[in-house]
């Protein structure tokens, strides 16, 4: 297959697992399929009991009034992603509902959130490889950057839209099939 058309097929492929609640498949590559199993299981049992659980405290409707602390909080819930398998938009996203969050309040500050630390990472890793790269190289990087991109915001709307008609849970079940779809494909 043509190496443009497979930059552009992950391209696509890391534009929508990296904003949604499902946690991108690159962690397995590196670490092997057992944590991420695990991740993915623990992870959905997260975020099912963050759409259950009964909130008490006043909801912050709005990502303009939440307060730092509870930004702060929301941030030590991201530090759940370096599980592999966890998902970084979905730590956060049920930790914002945990500490009184609305759905959509947690979700844009979850993408707000993302958008720092995925430009650095990006910048990180290239500047560690570049000296690697060749032209072609370098062509194919940018083709899978503007895919991922440009589909990785439709999926963040496609996502909101969704998120504001349904509940995080439907997220989480989905990572329980795919946990025990993985676990029969691997182990049985």
């Amino acid at each position: 297959m043509d190496q443009y058309v497979i930059a552009l097929i992950l391209g696509i492929i890391e534009g929508i697992t990296e904003c949604i609640p499902v946690s991108s498949t690159g962690h397995m590559i590196i670490i092997g399929p057992i944590p991420v199993i695990i991740g993915l299981l623990v992870g959905a049992l997260f975020m099912i009991y963050a759409e259950k659980r009964r909130v008490t405290t006043r909801l912050v409707d709005s990502v303009n009034n939440l307060s730092i602390y509870q930004c702060f909080r929301i941030g030590l819930y991201q530090m759940l992603c370096l599980w592999p398998g966890f998902s970084r938009s979905g730590a956060t996203i049920a930790g914002g509902m945990l500490i009184g969050c609305t759905r959509r309040a947690a979700a844009d500050f979850s993408f707000i959130m993302a958008v720092p630390v995925m430009i650095i990472v990006c910048i990180y890793d290239l500047l560690r490889v570049i000296h690697l790269l060749d032209l072609n190289d370098i062509i194919m990087f940018a083709i899978g950057t503007l895919v991922s991109y440009i589909v990785g915001y439709i999926t963040v709307k496609v996502f909101l839209w969704y998120l504001n008609r349904s509940s995080l849970s439907s997220f989480g079940y989905y990572r329980i099939i795919v946990a025990i779809l993985a676990i029969i494909y691997l182990y049985l």
